[in-house]
């Protein structure tokens, strides 16, 4: 039977629809397979910060080691190093800190009000409640370690001492703290007096800066 124009004319109009919907269902259908692309590139890149942001405070701590060893500070030591990567610059902020020289943890009871109003702007009672609760706190680990050999009735022991070379330091432990961004870690490490094998590392712990931020209560920081 002839098809007459009415026909073919409804035809074409389907047709137009036909093609309109196929091309809006592949047009929804690469928008949405662009942003996924877009979305995983975001991920991948963050993976690859987070592990340049590594791969950064592994070598600034490794360089802080030598600047600890190499000086005649007994107690604490700050610095701070920008490590360069592939995928940019990143500083690291570092403090390393002798845990021997610090009171011991389990005989906070017997620093005295005085001697601890010399050291911090807290009460033994804050200091207490802090570590109660069981978090890390950065002014409690500044002043207190279960290694310490301080003794509890004298001021916390502070220097400010120059670069020379020494190896003083063999067999002690000492606590690295590298903030990088939002990112800290925290590393206790004992120091072996060999140049190719500066220390052996003791424990490791990461957090964000939110989780422990810098102690501001400290006295007498440098």
């Amino acid at each position: 039977m002839p098809r007459n124009e009415a026909t073919e004319a409804s035809d074409a109009g389907y047709a137009s629809l036909t093609a309109i919907v196929l091309c809006a269902a592949v047009s929804v259908l690469c928008a949405g397979t662009l942003s996924l692309a877009v979305a995983n590139n975001r991920v991948e890149a963050r993976k690859l910060g987070r592990v340049q942001q590594e791969e950064a405070i592994n070598t600034a701590v490794l360089q802080f080691a030598g600047d600890v060893v190499a000086s005649d500070e007994p107690y604490v030591l700050k610095g701070d190093k920008t490590i360069v990567t592939s995928d940019g610059h990143f500083p690291v902020h570092l403090t390393a800190e002798a845990e021997h020289a610090k009171w011991p943890i389990d005989k906070l009871g017997e620093v005295s009000e005085t001697v601890l109003g010399h050291a911090i702007h807290r009460d033994r009672t804050a200091l207490e409640d802090t570590i109660a609760a069981g978090k890390p706190d950065d002014c409690v680990r500044s002043l207190f370690s279960k290694l310490g050999q301080a003794d509890p009735e004298k001021d916390r022991p502070m220097k400010t001492g120059a670069l020379y070379l020494s190896s003083s330091k063999d067999g002690q432990i000492w606590r690295i703290r590298a903030v990088s961004g939002n990112r800290v870690e925290e590393r206790r490490v004992r120091f072996l007096g060999d140049p190719n094998h500066l220390f052996a590392l003791v424990s490791v712990e990461r957090m964000s800066l939110g989780e422990m931020p810098e102690c501001s209560d400290l006295i007498g920081k440098s």
